[in-house]
């Protein structure tokens, strides 16, 4: 039952609905409620909703439960829930349950529950990339349970980085702007107190990088490969030191020697001028002494410090304990550099922080992998293989579980499918691939590919849940649906929306430019529109729809049989259970009927009702306008009916009627006999001249000759049980007379003097008055008369002879 209600908008799969212009909404209870958006697959995009003013749009949603309950514009959600709950504008969520319950504007969450957060929590800007990884506001986070809050940065494995920090490595930590470089360090409040170590300056502000950590891990590293530092501020290396130091002792000479552990120099031991061994605590004291003449001054080329207690020319660091110059440094913090993040590099394997291999894995870098458990894996060769995989790009994989990939070489290969970009594929479960080959595959060995979706380029699925949304999609039966471009769809529950779309058969529909459908359920609106049979329906330019319970709507629409229906422009329709209403409509036999501007039908149960109505015969009727019906048991009713036969009737405008049954009523009325009749306004009838007029009983022959005198010469009218009103008295023999000339010829017949009236019914109508005489007898009282009667004679007079009898004589 899907519903699309908005303008250009397209819903497909149970209870889907796009309710919004150019929405798209496709899978079991999808829904597109703003313009421009796009919900594919389970219940994606519930609870979106538009706001009235317009100014929500643009969402996409794929993958079961994405996208929902989302306000705002342009939100991307990919993956099984990921993007839901979401207030604000341009965040994209890509992996199960990733980037849900955010409020605000540009964050990005890649990987299975990246920002995860359980309820609605303000935050922009932030990036949070790997499995479970976390970012507030302007935060980034790169890495498996990466977590960086706000303006912190936090690359590698458990790395946590607060307030605009940097960690980076497998569970470094830093706050407050400090930096923590490598595995397991941190960098703590603590670590900026005290003061300078031999100048004592305090650590008033500025953040520290540090490379270890003093807590119960107790890690510390040594940086290597430092350039001697040249300004106030730059790192010294060991070299440096030891320079300073043999620069100091040459400097003081006197046996001096320089305690590493707390940086102090032993006594200034000269000789004064006897030769004796004298001690002093500082240089100054030394040469306070010279005045007195007890030392000598000391040679030239001795240590000097400058005014702000640098030491310079040290030697490079060889010991544990050795001072460090600041080319060591340097080096050291460049060897202590996260491998191929951020690089231009052209090494081989993870050079070597070595590929993750499963658990917290991550991998960022050339041939990366990560092999599962909660594996990310970012750049280059990639793989990522299974977990909570996801694995982002150039010759990528995944392979399983819940994973993703995004782009170049691509797969993905099952579980939680989707594989964006370039060569994608993803093959099964969960799939969504999106993107130019973008595949999905099977269609034999094993065969499924799951929940497809496939959005893209050379798009296809090839079976189960189907939908392939552009450019070369197909989809291939089970759900198939297939949106756009040179769309298929191909069986079992087809649709298959726009440019060259087929669909071909079971549920088929297809809708758009070269649109066909091919039978089963097929129904087929637009464009090129054809439908070709079963339960048939083709709606719009060039429809056909060839039969079954065809039906065929507008521009050149037929429908051509079985149960055909055809509304519209050039509409045809031809047979069967035939209909077809409007343009240039026919309908032409069987059950034929065909309603407007140029209507014909064309016999068997013709009826035609409209501009340029014919019917044409059997049971035809026809009414309106240039209305015909032309013969057998035709009637045609206005404008110039006609009927011509057969049982015709014709009513109206210009009507006639010829012959046969006909009668005709109204306006110019004509007839022109066999049972003609016409009733009203120009009537005429003509029926056959010659019918006798009737003989009362005992009309005379003068009468008689009248009657013949004024014998029918036009057909006769029949009113029904109906009276004829106002009519004037006739004068003439032929005038039909009213109710008063009859009273006035009236006569009544009464029994005179020995006279009897009796009445009985005349046969032939009126009634019969029958008057005799009084009965009379006349007999002979004895044997000596005789009576004899006579008659009656023509007079109706009998006579009796009366005379003796015989005997009497």
């Amino acid at each position: 039952n899907a519903e699309a209600t908005g303008s250009s908008a397209i819903a497909t799969g149970l209870d889907a609905a796009a309710n919004n212009t150019n929405s798209f909404a496709a899978g079991n209870g999808a829904v597109s409620e703003t313009a421009d958006s796009i919900s594919l697959g389970t219940e994606a995009g519930v609870g979106t909703q538009d706001n009235g003013a317009g100014d929500r749009t643009s969402h996409i949603a794929i993958g079961t439960r994405a996208g929902q309950r989302v306000a705002g514009n342009q939100d991307i959600a990919i993956g099984f829930e990921a993007g839901s709950d979401v207030t604000g504008d341009q965040n994209i969520a890509l992996g199960n349950r990733a980037g849900t319950f955010a409020e605000g504007l540009f964050n990005t969450s890649i990987g299975d529950k990246a920002n995860n957060l359980t309820a609605a929590e303000d935050i922009s800007r932030a990036t949070a990339v790997g499995a479970a990884s976390s970012a507030k506001t302007e935060g980034t986070a790169l890495g498996f349970n990466a977590s960086a809050l706000s303006q912190g940065a936090a690359f590698g494995s458990g790395a946590d980085a607060r307030l605009a920090s940097v960690a980076i490595g497998q569970n470094t930590f830093a706050s407050g702007g400090d930096i923590a470089l490598g595995t397991g360090s941190e960098a703590l409040a603590g670590d900026k107190t005290g003061t300078g170590y031999i100048t004592g300056s305090a650590f008033s502000s500025g953040t520290v990088l540090s490379i270890g950590n003093s807590g119960g891990a107790d890690v510390q590293r040594r940086i290597v490969n430092v350039a001697d530092g040249a300004n106030d501020y730059d790192a010294i290396n060991v070299r440096q030191l030891e320079a300073s130091q043999q620069s100091v002792a040459t400097l003081v000479g006197g046996n001096v020697s320089w305690d590493s552990d707390n940086g102090n120099f032993s006594p200034i031991t000269v000789q004064d001028t006897d030769g004796n061994d004298v001690s002093f605590s500082t240089v100054v004291e030394a040469i306070g002494a010279v005045t007195d003449g007890t030392v000598e001054i000391l040679p030239s080329g001795a240590v000097q410090y400058n005014g702000e207690g640098g030491i310079s020319n040290v030697s490079a660091g060889i010991n544990a304990t050795d001072a460090v110059n600041v080319q060591q440094l340097n080096e050291t913090v460049a060897e202590n550099a996260v491998e191929y993040f951020s690089v231009n590099a052209s090494g081989l394997q993870n050079e070597d922080n070595s590929g993750a291999t499963g658990v917290s894995a991550t991998a960022i870098g050339p041939v990366a992998t990560a092999a599962g458990d909660f594996s990310l894996a970012a750049g280059h060769r990639v793989n990522a293989e299974e977990d909570e995989s996801t694995a982002v790009g150039y010759n990528v994989s995944a392979l399983g579980e819940n994973s993703t990939v995004l782009g170049n070489t691509s797969t993905a290969y099952d579980d939680g499918g989707v594989a964006i970009g370039q060569r994608a594929e993803s093959q099964g479960e969960n799939t969504i691939t999106m993107g130019t080959d973008a595949q999905a595959d099977p269609k034999a060995p094993g065969e499924s590919v799951d929940n497809s979706i496939v959005i893209g380029t050379l798009a296809e699925s090839t079976a189960e849940e189907g939908i392939a949304v552009g450019k070369s999609a197909l989809a291939s039966e089970n759900r198939a649906v297939a949106q756009g471009s040179d769309a298929h769809a191909t069986g079992i529950d087809s649709q298959a929306f726009g440019t060259e779309s087929r669909a071909t058969a079971e549920s088929a529909q297809a809708s758009g430019t070269n649109a066909e459908a091919s039978a089963d359920n097929a129904i087929a609106m637009g464009t090129l529109s054809d439908a070709s049979g079963t339960d048939s329906q083709a709606f719009g330019t060039e429809s056909r729809a060839t039969a079954e319970s065809a039906q065929a709507s507008g521009t050149n629409a037929e429908a051509t049989a079985n149960n055909a229906i055809a509304t519209g422009t050039s509409s045809d329709a031809s047979g069967a259970d035939s209909q077809a209403f409007g343009t240039e409509s026919r309908a032409t036999a069987e059950s034929a009927q065909a309603s407007g501007t140029n209507a014909e039908a064309t016999a068997n149960n013709a009826i035609a009702t409209g501009t340029s109505s014919d019917a044409s015969g059997a049971d035809s009727q026809a009414f309106g306008t240039n209305a015909q019906a032309i013969s057998d048991n035709a009637i045609a009713m206005g404008k110039d009916a006609r009927s011509l036969s057969s049982d015709a009737i014709a009513m109206g405008t210009d009507s006639e009627a010829f012959g046969s049954d006909a009668i005709a009523l109204g306006s110019q009325s004509e007839t022109t006999v066999e049972g003609g009749v016409a009733l009203g306004a120009g009537s005429l009838a003509d029926t056959a001249a010659g019918e006798t007029g009737y003989k009362p009983f005992g009309a005379t022959a003068d009468d008689i000759g009248a009657i013949d005198a004024t014998e029918a010469t036009q057909s006769a009218v029949d009113v029904g049980s109906r009276q004829i009103t106002s009519l004037a008295a006739g004068t003439q023999d032929d005038d039909a007379v009213n109710v008063s000339q009859l009273i006035a010829s009236q006569s009544k017949v009464e029994a005179g003097t020995n006279t009897a009236v009796t009445t009985s019914d005349n046969p032939d109508g009126g009634t019969i008055y029958t008057v005799d005489a009084d009965g009379t007898t006349v007999s002979n009282g004895s044997d000596a008369v005789t009576v004899t009667s006579t008659g009656p004679d023509a007079d109706n007079v009998t006579d009796y002879a009366v005379d003796l009898s015989q005997d009497s004589k």
